[in-house]
């Protein structure tokens, strides 16, 4: 079954996919064991290979003793993971121990006026739009309906000390300041001397560690798996300087010569295929889920495939590719030959069928016979077209 499952997911396309997913999700348990072991291996392999190459600064390593440029204020304080188990219980960012470490560091105020230069920023460009407009999406520091309540927090604390502004405000402010990530939100609110002061603080952090919070986190450790953080950053263990051309793209070329080398696409796969796709697939791209719905109807090797615009969220080039693989299969590229009956989205792709039936107002306005032999080696199609 895993066989059949893996050829057809290939055919429409959502191997690769599957296997991203399998690098966003997290292994956490003695039963993975072995796979964090083959992990670490993986970890190794990957910094072999990266460095001293031409994209060796493509990847910001997690170091301890360095701010991570391309993780956020939050994840260098913290410098690891929230375990899963601890998420419903576990808010760093409005816990006292977190604001008795900002203290001690001297960094609550400091936060406190980046949020607020974050705000004002985001305010005055933003505030005043219709909400359907599109420059709207650019936010990703706060949400596009809390833009009036920022802007009533700093109206509110315009001539307030952080002392005098409200718990609620300063968390407010300190929030958009733990979320910030410089090379992403280019506004130059972090100065050499506050990452040094950020780094001393995740030490403090982690040192003085409530008792009680100690099983809720899991820190960075060059020589250890970490069991919160997903498969790829466990891999990579850093952060892809994603501001730079094609640094994505290369990185994720090199993570999967490395997943090869290791023997690991195999289980990456499998760890796709448990991924949670939410409610619907809402975790799921509309393109991923046409495809998926395709998939599951070629997995039950039908007699008949009757598919009607199934692929509208993917380009021309995207719909060819798998209407090709699909055909292929029709014809009995895997051993098992069916009719094929497809409502075109785009009636370019037409010539790839043995017969071409147009419709107008719903009526048969013209039907042709393609003269295009099937491929070598197949069979012709087993019903039209």
């Amino acid at each position: 079954l895993e066989t059949r499952v893996r050829g057809v997911l290939k055919s429409v396309d959502l191997e690769d996919d599957i296997i991203r997913l399998g690098l966003r999700s997290s292994i956490d348990g003695e039963e993975d064991g072995d796979l964090q072991a083959r992990l670490l291996a993986a970890r190794s392999e990957f910094r072999r290979r990266l460095e001293g190459s031409s994209i060796e600064s493509f990847v910001d390593p997690f170091d301890p003793d360095r701010y991570s440029q391309h993780a956020s204020i939050l994840e260098n304080l913290v410098f690891g993971s929230i375990l899963e188990r601890a998420i419903s219980r576990m808010d760093p960012t409005s816990r006292p121990y977190m604001r008795q470490v900002l203290r001690q560091c001297g960094l609550d105020i400091v936060l406190y006026d980046i949020g607020r230069a974050i705000a004002e920023t985001l305010v005055e460009l933003f505030s005043g739009l219709e909400p359907d407009n599109p420059l709207l999406d650019q936010i990703n520091l706060m949400q596009a309906e809390e833009l009036p309540d920022y802007q009533a927090a700093l109206s509110r604390t315009a001539s307030l000390s952080f002392e005098q502004a409200s718990a609620a405000d300063q968390q407010s402010f300190l929030r958009l300041a733990f979320d910030y990530v410089e090379p992403q939100h280019r506004l130059g609110l972090l100065d050499d001397e506050v990452k040094a002061r950020i780094v001393e603080a995740r030490r403090s952090f982690a040192e003085n560690l409530p008792e009680d919070y100690r099983d809720a986190f899991a820190f960075y450790d060059p020589a250890e798996y970490n069991p919160g953080a997903s498969v790829q950053d466990n891999i990579l263990f850093g952060r892809i300087a994603s501001g730079m051309a094609e640094a994505v793209e290369q990185v994720d070329a090199l993570l999967d010569a490395t997943l090869d080398a290791v023997d690991l696409k195999a289980a990456i796969f499998q760890l796709g295929l448990r991924f949670n796709a939410g409610s619907g697939g809402k975790r799921l791209s509309i393109a991923q889920r046409q495809k998926l719905a395709l998939a599951r109807a070629l997995v039950k090797q039908p007699d008949l495939l009757i598919v009607n615009r199934a692929l509208t969220a993917l380009g021309a080039d995207g719909q060819r590719k798998i209407i090709d693989e699909v055909l292929r299969r029709a014809r009995g590229g895997e051993g098992h030959t069916f009719g094929v009956i497809w409502v075109l989205a785009n009636p370019d792709l037409a010539d790839r069928f043995d017969t071409v039936l147009e419709f107008d107002k719903g009526a048969l306005t013209r039907a042709t016979q393609s003269s295009q032999p099937a491929p070598d080696g197949e069979q012709p199609m087993a019903e039209p077209a």
